[in-house]
């Protein structure tokens, strides 16, 4: 069943067949729009359960590279959640897709995101506006999950803003490298000269990544970069407390080492999350296929047993 609401936003019910077998709630998936401080529209989809209400804590996830809200096993860990009873928020950031327009001036200038052409550094506003729709949906209170690429953009917000909804966050799939590399070298003073001239948005002449994206990746703080301080002496994970969940697919770009190895870092860095809790998902690749009702599981177990309150 489908319908318009009068929200302007496009709502349909499904039911999973598991859902069907055990008598689980049905799904609402509403797609939505968000808009950010600086005025971007960006789509999304908003997953609930059937009957209301849902439980107090919604899940904004946010997506990985050249991925967006539509991405198959991000729908389907969101609709396993909300059969369990949970609002799943998707949506997208400036950085969805290989490319995308964000926006058109009046004068017919466009203005270009996606992995190439966006601004990493701003994905933060993105962030804001879906928890700003979980709010609107009647959540006081969310998980924030980033996955692969979405880890950093994540890290980033809980580490450059005090957003008392926030009650706890997740990593999933997400590498512990410093990446991309810094670069002191002839392609920096190339991309600063390209910025500086209103040539951003222009592909350096040898890489295929826009000058304004490899700019904004280099002038990343160190402490944001090295957030876990591999490195860096005061990484920014010092100014995060809420709980943490990390976890990998078996056949993913970490494993149980890198998870301990988290763990270390953050002992080592003298503050960081109150609580942390990591996992593996068995037989899981990077992107979680055909496992993602165990990551919905997962999800679950760790929400149930959060305290629902934010130590910042």
């Amino acid at each position: 069943m489908a319908a318009l609401t009068n929200s302007d936003t496009w709502a349909q019910t499904t039911q999973p067949p598991e859902a069907l077998a055990r008598g689980r709630r049905v799904v609402i998936e509403e797609l939505v729009a968000a808009l950010t401080e600086d005025d971007l529209k960006q789509a999304g989809m908003v997953f609930s359960p059937s009957p209301a209400p849902s439980k107090p804590t919604a899940v904004v996830w946010v997506h990985g590279a050249t991925a967006n809200f539509y991405y198959p096993s991000y729908v389907a860990i969101a609709r396993q959640m909300a059969a369990m009873g949970y609002t799943f928020v998707l949506g997208n950031t400036r950085m969805h897709d290989l490319g995308c327009v964000l926006s058109e001036g009046a004068d017919g200038s466009v203005l270009r995101g996606g992995s190439l052409w966006g601004l990493p550094s701003k994905e933060p506003l993105d962030i804001a506006a879906w928890i700003d729709v979980a709010e609107k949906k009647g959540h006081s209170s969310v998980v924030l999950v980033g996955h692969s690429a979405g880890g950093p953009a994540v890290r980033r917000y809980m580490a450059e803003r005090t957003d008392k909804r926030v009650v706890a966050w997740g990593q999933a799939s997400v590498g512990l490298a410093l990446w991309p590399p810094k670069e002191n070298s002839e392609r920096n003073k190339v991309a600063h000269e390209m910025v500086a001239n209103g040539h951003a948005q222009d592909f350096l002449p040898d890489l295929r990544l826009s000058a304004g994206t490899f700019l904004d990746y280099q002038l990343t703080p160190d402490d944001i970069y090295d957030f876990y301080g591999i490195e860096y002496t005061k990484p920014a994970v010092t100014r995060v407390h809420s709980p943490l969940l990390a976890f990998y697919g078996s056949n993913d770009v970490g494993s149980a080492a890198d998870l301990e190895h988290l763990r270390a870092l953050i002992a080592r860095s003298g503050g960081g999350p109150a609580h942390i809790n990591t996992a593996i998902i068995q037989n899981a690749d990077h992107d979680y296929s055909g496992r993602e009702a165990e990551v919905a599981r997962l999800l679950e177990d760790w929400i149930a047993g959060l305290t629902h309150t934010n130590p910042e």
